[in-house]
């Protein structure tokens, strides 16, 4: 969540300093959105956890 402000929902297309990613944010601007990157991020924990535990 490093380059999402507080009080934005996603990240700004200011952040994205390579064409690459300015691209992807216009073809697909919600994989830029805090809630993705959050539902994202808690599936790599489950399985860094599952992982652990085994």
């Amino acid at each position: 969540m490093k380059f999402i402000p507080p009080e934005a929902e996603a990240v700004p297309g200011e952040a994205l300093v390579s064409e690459h990613s300015r691209d992807l944010l216009a073809e697909a601007p919600d994989r830029f959105a805090r809630a993705r990157i959050n539902t994202l991020l808690a599936g790599y924990q489950e399985l860094i956890r599952r992982y652990r535990d085994a």
